[in-house]
């Protein structure tokens, strides 16, 4: 990865896409600010794809794909993938229904004991937007001890599940893709990019 000081004007012009991140990386402390909304568009006007990614739910990524000027979006660390549809939108889940069902009721069962096993840990207020993962507010607007998270972690890891951590969330999901996976998959499906020039 470079600065993007250190392009010269011809690295520049062989840029045809930005990926992009929300909390801590395009939005400032959760907000969206004038300049980051102008500068999308000035990208956006420059025929530059725009995709964001980023462990918000997927009700922030339809919110995103349908009212900003981006193309798509990878949300829940890469497992949920927003894409436009003509002048809708559509989300693209690679799990069938009966299966998310399935994840989702151990997720659910996950919450539920470390509910009782450590109470500090308080959901986030985005959970219901969220379909393929369970979150912890960490460092939103709650302030958990490290060796807390790790506790938690522990315990997502001897049901089975991964986990994950953001500056602001952790992470729980019975989904394999992270952030990287469910982009490359997301440009290979949508846009036609080659998985390895991904």
């Amino acid at each position: 990865m470079r600065a993007v000081d250190t392009l010269s004007k011809s690295d520049g012009k062989r840029i045809d896409g930005l990926l992009f991140d929300l909390d801590d990386t395009f939005l400032t402390h959760g907000v969206l600010s004038r300049d980051a909304y102008g500068a999308l568009w000035d990208l956006h006007d420059a025929g530059m794809k725009l995709v964001v990614v980023t462990g918000r739910p997927a009700s922030w990524g339809e919110l995103a794909v349908k009212q900003w000027p981006v193309d798509a979006a990878t949300t829940e660390n890469g497992a949920i993938a927003i894409v436009r549809d003509g002048k809708r939108i559509a989300r693209v889940d690679p799990c069938d229904a009966d299966e998310r069902g399935r994840r989702r009721e151990k997720l659910e069962a996950l919450a539920a004991e470390i509910a009782e096993r450590a109470p500090e840990m308080k959901p986030t207020e985005d959970r219901v937007g969220r379909i393929s993962d369970f979150t912890w507010d960490i460092g939103e607007y709650e302030s958990v001890p490290s060796e807390r998270v790790d506790f938690v972690a522990s315990i997502i890891a001897a049901h089975g599940a991964r986990s994950s951590r953001s500056s602001v969330h952790l992470h729980a999901t019975f989904d394999a893709d992270d952030k990287a996976s469910g982009t490359v998959r997301l440009l290979a499906s949508r846009f036609g990019v080659d998985a390895g020039a991904a």
